[in-house]
């Protein structure tokens, strides 16, 4: 009788054992949901970020623009956010951030997004947004010098229309 109480401690001691192994797995792949779009190494990347902004009607938007940077990682979570508000553009309608962004991309989901917002005469905003995912940083960054992207931007109103 003793031996089958100790062999059936060890066996249901083993089952326990397997089935904690087995839970633990599961748990690290709902831990973590980027694994699979893991990057083998981290690469740095900066951005120098300009841009033209033209009315409807092609004359050179000249006001203040709002920026606004930062990175999504693959996990949804933000970081590195940076602000930049009521930067005029040039007569020609140029704008330049003046500032060098640099972003950590560790994984093929990670975005960089980037905001320009414009106040307008007759709607409350006008937003254009644009991303910069791994794939767009493998075909153009170099390694030698900042990522360069410039913006044309067209507004949805005219440079006629006033503020009502």
């Amino acid at each position: 009788m003793r031996k089958n109480l100790i062999l059936f401690l060890i066996i249901t001691s083993s089952f326990a054992f397997m089935a904690l192994q087995c839970s633990k797995d599961e748990v690290d792949e709902v831990i973590d949901p980027c694994k699979e779009t893991a990057l083998s190494s981290t690469i740095d990347v900066p951005f120098v970020f300009s841009a033209y902004m033209y009315y409807k009607d092609s004359v050179p938007y000249e006001g203040a623009v709002h920026f606004k940077v930062h990175k999504t990682y693959c996990d949804g979570t933000v970081s590195g956010e940076y602000y930049l508000t009521h930067i005029p553009t040039s007569a020609n309608g140029g704008w330049f951030s003046g500032m060098e962004y640099t972003y950590t991309y560790g994984n093929y989901d990670d975005i960089v997004w980037v905001t320009f917002t414009f106040e307008s005469p007759t709607y409350e905003t006008h937003k254009d947004l644009n991303a910069f995912s791994y794939g767009y940083v493998e075909m153009y960054y170099t390694g030698w010098e900042p990522l360069q992207p410039t913006f044309y931007i067209y507004l949805p109103w005219k440079s006629t229309e006033t503020k009502k």
